[in-house]
């Protein structure tokens, strides 16, 4: 009777070892994958702001050569466009 239930128990602790083991594995995972997003999070973030400043830089010349072009011309139909910023 002794043997069953040191048979269980071992069972068990073999068991629960394991268990342990596995959710241990599966948390160093889950903190691998976290970090990894964190640091894809933040380059996109960068990417983003070094993309909407370049967009933003685009847009002053356009705006800037339109100014530009509208105080150069003659054309009466094209000085009543309204002017931009």
């Amino acid at each position: 009777m002794l043997c069953v239930i040191a048979y269980v128990v071992g069972s068990v602790v073999e068991c629960m070892t394991r268990f342990r083991d596995d959710l241990e594995e599966k948390n160093n995972e889950l903190e691998q994958t976290k970090e990894a997003f964190q640091t894809a999070n933040k380059k996109l973030n960068l990417l983003s702001s070094i993309t909407r400043h370049d967009i933003l830089n685009h847009l002053t010349a356009l705006l800037g050569y339109l100014e530009l072009s509208q105080d150069m011309t003659t054309d009466p139909e094209i000085r009543q466009c309204p002017k931009i910023g």
